[in-house]
């Protein structure tokens, strides 16, 4: 059963929409009429049997009574499903209404005081505090939602979001704590640092990540990286490409990359300067851009080397030779949990090794286990338009729908 305790009052043009959960369909409750009826009606043969009732004219007046009561109370208003729990205050929600015939899904991270970041699942939309000065949104390589930043106010306040010409009104409550100071959430890693923070409300944290993931490289991420360079010295390999941002992450990484490479006696080169193995080290933006380059043969690669923080769907989907080194298999029990977790509590939201990692740190700390190479497929049927179903199946909350996340190296060294 869902949690709906992240699920605000949600409204549009000035009509209640409700939750998610919640049964909108109105009219009577037939119970208490059958109630009114049954009791009315037997009461009445027992009394015609008793001989208390004998009369025509009283019992016509009592049956006659009995039909008009059952008719009220058809006739009254059905008790409505009970109110859901009010948003649990400073954590992320998640709003649904209705806009254009469909269910859009809202979600506000980390619904504190301060920067906050507005994903909208449809192709346009625009959000803000003001509803007459809604700021559009943009959509973000390396995301498939449409994204607005705003700042909230300590305490309740609504938030206006506008898709398919409608316009549905958020209810949110911060709390009244201090500004946060996640300003990554603002920056072109914002999406991946609010599925870091979805991620760890995911497991009902009520501690949320203070910083981005983009912020700083991680001791297990170096180490993947390190024995993915290793690994393509042992294959013979004397050039390796890299793909870095200006990111804290990205810079680090590149140094990892390029230490690395230097005692197994590897050239490092740019990403257009010939074919060779390609590493990508950058955040979801730049490593969409990559990505797409490759594909379109902007940029000649012999397979794409990802960081682990990539394991995404927008990045493992298009057909570029994709190879990632994780250090658990997403078939695993605890990510598989976790995909299961997210869905309850956050319908919609696309699972990630940054939310992943943080449900984790939630839950009482990070795996620590070698890194191996695992490549992905989406696999598609020809004329369907649809992709074929892979091990974790083709709807729904998966790491990779429509395709599969398979290893093709034991553990590296």
């Amino acid at each position: 059963m869902r949690d709906t305790s992240t699920m605000p009052e949600v409204t549009a043009a000035g009509a209640p929409l409700g939750h998610l959960g919640q049964s909108l369909v109105p009219g009577g409750d037939l119970l208490p009429t059958a109630l009114v009826l049954a009791l009315g009606l037997g009461g009445g043969l027992l009394m015609i049997r008793s001989g208390r009732m004998r009369r025509r004219s009283v019992s016509a007046g009592y049956f006659c009574l009995v039909l008009a009561v059952a008719v009220l109370v058809s006739l009254a208003p059905a008790r409505g499903p009970e109110p859901v729990a009010a948003p649990t205050t400073g954590t992320p929600v998640q709003a649904v209404f209705q806009a254009g015939g469909e269910a859009v899904t809202v979600t506000v991270v980390p619904n504190r005081p301060g920067t906050n970041l507005v994903s909208v699942a449809t192709p346009k939309a625009s959000a803000g505090t003001d509803r007459d000065h809604l700021v559009a949104g943009e959509r973000r390589p390396g995301s498939t939602r449409t994204w607005v930043t705003v700042e909230l106010a300590p305490g309740r306040s609504s938030l206006w979001v506008e898709a398919g010409g409608v316009v549905g009104e958020v209810k949110l409550d911060t709390g009244r704590g201090e500004a946060e100071s996640r300003t990554g959430l603002a920056g072109p890693d914002g999406p991946e640092c609010a599925s870091a923070v979805v991620g760890a409300a995911a497991a009902s944290a009520g501690q949320l990540p203070a910083t981005c993931p983009a912020d700083r490289l991680s001791g297990q991420d170096a180490s993947a990286l390190g024995s993915t360079v290793r690994h393509l010295r042992e294959r013979g390999e004397k050039i390796l490409a890299l793909a870095e941002d200006t990111s804290p992450r990205g810079a680090q990484a590149g140094t990892v990359v390029r230490s690395e490479a230097a005692k197994a006696g590897l050239r490092v080169v740019g990403p257009e300067e010939g074919r060779h193995p390609l590493v990508i080290v950058s955040g979801w933006s730049g490593a969409d851009t990559t990505i797409r380059q490759v594909t379109e043969g902007t940029i000649a690669a012999r397979g794409t080397y990802l960081a682990p923080w990539l394991l995404t769907a927008p990045a493992l989907k298009p057909a570029a030779g994709q190879l990632i080194a994780l250090r658990y298999s997403p078939r695993d029990p605890m990510p598989m949990r976790y995909v299961t977790a997210l869905a309850g509590r956050y319908p919609g939201e696309q699972p990630t090794a940054a939310g992943y990692e943080e449900w984790q740190r939630a839950l009482g700390g990070v795996r620590q286990a070698p890194a191996q190479l695992y490549a992905a497929a989406v696999a598609y049927l020809p004329g369907s338009g649809a992709g074929g179903t892979g091990h974790h199946g083709a709807a729904g909350t998966n790491w990779l729908p429509d395709g599969m996340i398979t290893p093709v190296t034991g553990p590296l060294a």
